[in-house]
């Protein structure tokens, strides 16, 4: 089921959202990073995410489709 990237991608951003709510609730005494990033080792220890999901998101290929050097703005 994983290796399609919306699957993929809609697992890494529900561990984003539940890491957002529990700071919140908290009132940030815990960080929501703290929380995606245990999270995350959690379910790739147990088994649940294969080890490959963060390439299978095709969160890379967006990344660099959106980033483009900047080097042509001072170029003139």
């Amino acid at each position: 089921m994983l290796d399609q990237p919306i699957y993929v991608a809609t697992v890494i951003i529900l561990l984003l959202a539940v890491g957002e709510v529990i700071s919140i609730l908290s009132k940030a005494w815990i960080p929501s990073l703290l929380i995606i990033f245990v999270g995350y080792l959690v379910l790739i220890w147990t088994g649940v995410l294969p080890a490959d999901l963060i390439p299978n998101s095709a969160f890379a290929a967006v990344g660099r489709f959106w980033w483009r050097p900047s080097s042509h703005i001072w170029e003139r």
